[in-house]
């Protein structure tokens, strides 16, 4: 097989601040990109992670998505030509209308997409 033969999918991971979207990729890929920034509650993705995942031959390139409302720009931009996404939601806080708004894009663009819930033991 030669890397012509291997296929390439891009991942976006969505949800709200504090949703896991970094420890989620940090988990699938230990040597994940991640950029971040101390702010009130700890620490916060300053711009995107990035993460790699190879199953057999498929290459799957994993983009987790900035969870504050004002980086809607930026979400645009990761989430550019993706095959797929993950929609990360914290079950420990109520379902937020920024969450609501993620998933309703996500639906409007046709996206195929997955919902994990994450949290569940605490």
């Amino acid at each position: 097989m030669t890397m012509a033969d291997e296929t390439k999918l891009k991942i976006v991971i969505f949800g709200a601040f504090g949703a896991g979207k970094s420890t989620l990729i940090k988990t699938l890929d230990p040597e994940s990109k991640h950029i971040e920034a101390n702010c009130a509650g700890g620490t916060t993705t300053v711009a995107l992670d990035f993460g790699r995942v190879q199953n057999n031959c498929c290459r799957i390139h994993i983009y987790g998505t900035p969870g504050q409302e004002r980086f809607d720009f930026a979400r645009e931009i990761i989430a550019k030509g993706m095959d797929g996404a993950i929609l990360l939601v914290d079950v420990t806080s109520p379902l937020d209308q920024f969450t609501r708004h993620l998933s309703d894009s996500l639906h409007s663009a046709k996206v195929p997409f997955m919902v994990f819930l994450n949290k569940c033991g605490q």
